[in-house]
């Protein structure tokens, strides 16, 4: 396994689900990095890509959506797990 295989990111605008998911992962062993936007996960993945993305669909600017569509574009092979507060 890699350097990065039990890196975990999770991208949520609501401050409360990325607490609750950043300690539920920690809890299970993974490193978790939080980010707030789909845009400051994509500036920050440069050099370093995580073992999974849990990725919330509706977000104000950059949708889940978009952000797929940005990691499809670089090729990039991270699994991801889309939540979503909505119906």
């Amino acid at each position: 396994m890699g350097s990065n295989a039990r890196l975990l990111a999770v991208i949520d605008d609501d401050a409360d689900v990325r607490v609750a998911l950043t300690r539920l992962m920690t809890s299970a062993g993974f490193t978790v990095e939080a980010y707030a936007s789909g845009a400051a996960f994509l500036h920050s993945i440069d050099g370093h890509e995580p073992a999974c993305v849990v990725l919330d669909l509706h977000m104000p600017g950059m949708s889940g959506f978009d952000v797929q569509g940005a990691l499809a574009v670089a090729h990039a092979t991270v699994p991801v797990v889309v939540i979503t507060g909505h119906d």
